[in-house]
């Protein structure tokens, strides 16, 4: 959890449109032990924030925000039992989602993290074909008997066979057969290495440690309804510019960022490497915050056999599989689509853009019946963040220089 919440922090936009976010709720005052928490999930992701961003201490005890963060039954998350990183990014998205909707920022996640996901379902007797359309936040991939992350995303396009489908076109029943493309990728995407799956035989979870290879640079044309159309029709394959609806640069990624585990499927650690800046990466592990050399990128996060004198107790003896690799990837594309405002009305529109300095001329609409739709640049929002805190925040701490600087960077 706290792994994915530094990833979080550091992009950007997220950290913004979070800051920016206003659901107009007052507090709801819980007690917990000696404490009253405002257990309001998005206020609490609000406090730790501003406190990372304004705070000289090295850490922030986030106390409130695991109360204000309840699990599938209703609980605070219990921070001394491990939780899955992937499964902690459905949740705070689903929370968050719920909690922005009446806001203009209903939108922003799908506009900063949101793909979609084509299944396709082809008749193999009148050859008909179906499909169905999801949003997805991670794309979740194969690591067991891959080598690399592209024969993961092989793996992920790859036809099944299914018998016994009652095709609507023929009528009757027959064999289909049914794979998943991508349609449209996402500014910012998270992959999930399945390296935690259940094994059906022994009825337990288990990790897999081998190892697995990923690109800092990632092209995912290949993978995508385009790219794989264009690979199996004869005119588009010989000719390569007939076959792709975007420039080269919009299925084009850059690594960004990295959620390494250590340990067991049921016990263990995550911590986070993160791209800063240009050429510069630290490594975040709880309140240890230190620099990192990319060139070990391969020893540190691809798993595989350990030379056994690894930092990771969890494999024990030389020539043993390592425990510690990458489990969340995150990558950045080149090329970005823009950020997405929802408004009511026109004035709604209006009071939001001027009471946050946005730069009107960098703003574009699609006016629909009940809506309107804004349309900002990807990196238009981080320069208009320092104006706006300092409106927002009455508190003369707030719009001190140590806070704007601390958010400027």
């Amino acid at each position: 959890m706290i792994a994915m919440l530094q990833q979080f922090f550091l992009c950007k936009q997220f950290r913004f449109s979070m800051l920016m976010a206003e659901d107009k709720l007052p507090p709801k005052i819980a007690k917990y032990e000696n404490l009253e928490i405002d257990d309001n999930i998005l206020h609490q992701l609000q406090k730790l924030f501003i406190f990372l961003s304004l705070s000289d201490r090295q850490d922030f005890t986030p106390t409130e925000f695991c109360f204000a963060f309840k699990d599938f039954q209703g609980n605070p998350v219990n921070v001394r039992i491990q939780q899955d990183a992937q499964e902690f990014i459905g949740m705070i998205f689903d929370r968050l989602e719920r909690a922005l909707k009446a806001t203009p920022f209903r939108s922003i996640l799908e506009s900063i993290y949101g793909g979609k996901s084509i299944s396709q379902i082809t008749c193999t007797n009148c050859h008909n074909i179906k499909e169905n359309e999801d949003i997805f936040y991670n794309l979740s991939l194969s690591v067991k008997n891959s080598k690399t992350l592209y024969e993961s995303l092989e793996k992920y396009i790859i036809k099944d066979t299914i018998s016994e489908y009652m095709c609507e076109k023929c009528k009757k029943k027959v064999d289909i057969s049914k794979r998943a493309l991508l349609s449209y990728l996402p500014n910012i995407l998270i992959v999930h290495l399945q390296r935690i799956i259940f094994n059906i035989e022994s009825l337990m979870n288990e990790k897999i440690n081998s190892r697995l290879e990923f690109p800092h640079v990632l092209n995912l044309e290949p993978y995508t309804k385009e790219g794989v159309q264009s690979r199996e029709t004869p005119d588009k394959k010989d000719d390569p510019s007939k076959s792709s609806l975007h420039p080269k640069d919009y299925y084009e990624y850059t690594l960004k960022g990295i959620v390494v585990h250590i340990g067991s499927a049921d016990a263990g650690h995550y911590y986070s490497y993160i791209n800063v800046k240009e050429g510069k990466w630290l490594e975040f592990n709880d309140s240890t915050i230190r620099d990192f050399d990319p060139k070990n990128i391969e020893n540190e996060c691809f798993g595989g056999v350990t030379s056994g004198d690894s930092a990771d107790f969890w494999s024990i003896g030389p020539n043993r599989e390592s425990t510690k690799s990458a489990y969340i990837l995150i990558y950045e594309r080149k090329f970005k689509d823009p950020l997405t405002f929802i408004f009511q009305n026109p004035q709604e529109k209006e009071d939001f853009f001027k009471a946050h300095n946005f730069p009107l001329s960098e703003i574009s609409d699609i006016i629909e019946k009940d809506r309107i739709i804004s349309k900002l640049p990807f990196d238009s929002l981080p320069s208009t963040m320092p104006k706006l805190l300092s409106q927002v925040f009455s508190f003369s701490i707030f719009s001190s220089p140590f806070f704007l600087d601390g958010l400027e960077g």
